[in-house]
């Protein structure tokens, strides 16, 4: 991840990519977390955004 990227997630820009906030999730131990799980199965199953 680029550092600009994760600067922008940290500071709340919302034209990040949902895949940066699952991928710092992830490091941060929080893919446990039942909404996480279920919007990373949902974007990955329909690749479409507007379908989860």
């Amino acid at each position: 991840m680029a550092k600009r990227d994760l600067h922008k997630v940290f500071s709340g820009d919302p034209g990040v990519a949902i895949s940066s906030y699952l991928k710092i999730m992830a490091v941060l131990g929080m893919e446990d977390n039942d909404a996480v799980k279920w919007y990373s199965s949902c974007i990955r199953t329909h690749n479409d955004l507007s379908k989860c």
